[in-house]
């Protein structure tokens, strides 16, 4: 996957938090957590598409996440975020390019954070039930034309390599 977000989708997908019962549980407290601090790192192009509030809101959210010790509940509640930004901004709805709508005012991302755990969870929970025990699937960030395969045993067959047209140099991604 050429993408960091595209790759923290695929980590996640394969490999969900153990308990997704108790990340649901963190995700519900999570969303219910308020800024501590009056000042933010984000550029002003990015606050202007969330907000004063939610780039606070996000702040938070990443301290909390920094302090997590569990990779796979770390990446869990990273996607979670990712996914509550979009609905959360000022972005137009339906576009598929980053299009900013200026008469819509972001809401709250602790509402759309608790929504997008919701799908997450039901994604996971989804894709253990379809992937059988005896699959290994390994999920690596970079370009496809330039595959290692360090870290693969010698003598390895690989039965499939799954890869994406290079949308990546077609869209302004914000």
């Amino acid at each position: 996957e050429l993408s960091t977000l595209g790759f923290l989708i695929a980590k996640v997908r394969l490999t969900p938090p153990s308990n997704l019962t108790c990340a649901m549980e963190i995700a519900e407290r999570f969303s219910r957590l308020r800024p501590k601090r009056k000042t933010h790192p984000f550029s002003d192009e990015l606050v202007s598409w969330i907000g004063e509030d939610n780039a606070l809101c996000l702040i938070t959210y990443q301290n909390f996440i920094n302090n997590i010790s569990d990779i796979r509940l770390k990446r869990w509640l990273q996607l979670t975020v990712s996914s509550a930004l979009r609905p959360a901004s000022r972005w137009l709805s339906g576009s598929i390019k980053p299009q900013f709508d200026p008469k819509r005012n972001p809401s709250p991302l602790g509402k759309h954070l608790l929504r997008a755990a919701k799908i997450l969870k039901r994604n996971c929970e989804l894709e253990r039930s379809n992937v059988s025990a005896t699959v290994a699937a390994k999920i690596h960030q970079g370009d496809a034309l330039h595959l290692r395969l360090n870290g693969f045993p010698m003598g390895l067959s690989l039965d499939v390599v799954i890869t994406s047209p290079p949308y990546a140099t077609m869209y302004d991604y914000f």
